[in-house]
């Protein structure tokens, strides 16, 4: 039976005019997902009272603007190999920008048992500097800004619940 179709049989591999909107679609879904690292890497930084650029706040926003502008600037050069590099490229940067930002600037230190309210007040009365507490899997870790990491140190071995990371 001869072919009746307008497009040849392959064209499912050929750019369609209504792919674009899948990838972008993926980015902003990035962008919304990322809202919420940014905040809760960003609250160490607001915690421990170290000044960051305001538009941090909104990095999850600028850099899925960035991914949207490059895919749609080589969408037509590379329409099959494009959408995928830059999916990954946002997916990457969405959720490291922030948290190599804050690492850059923050130092953990890992100790054996949370402190009770009480005792993280007096250790920062006595410390004269924030200090922010955070539990994982890992374990309790303190968190301090690295030019206090040194004495932070000392005042957690003072009081004896540092650990060996």
């Amino acid at each position: 039976m001869p072919e009746t179709d307008s497009q040849p049989r392959d064209s499912f591999w050929r750019w369609n005019a209504s792919s674009p909107w899948l990838p972008s679609l993926i980015i902003f879904m990035f962008a919304f997902m990322g809202a919420d690292f940014t905040a809760i890497f960003l609250r160490r930084l607001r915690a421990l009272s170290i000044p960051y650029p305001p538009f941090m706040d909104y990095i999850h926003f600028i850099t899925a603007v960035f991914c949207l502008a490059l895919w749609l600037a080589t969408f037509r050069k590379w329409p099959r190999v494009a959408p995928v590099l830059v999916l990954i490229l946002c997916g990457a940067m969405v959720l490291e920008v922030p948290k190599h930002y804050v690492a850059s600037r923050t130092v953990e230190i890992p100790v054996n048992r949370f402190l009770e309210s009480e005792e993280l007040e007096s250790l920062q009365q006595s410390a004269h500097f924030p200090l922010f507490e955070e539990g994982s899997s890992d374990g309790t870790i303190m968190v301090v800004a690295r030019s206090n990491e040194q004495r932070a140190r000392q005042e957690l071995d003072r009081i004896g619940i540092s650990r060996a990371k």
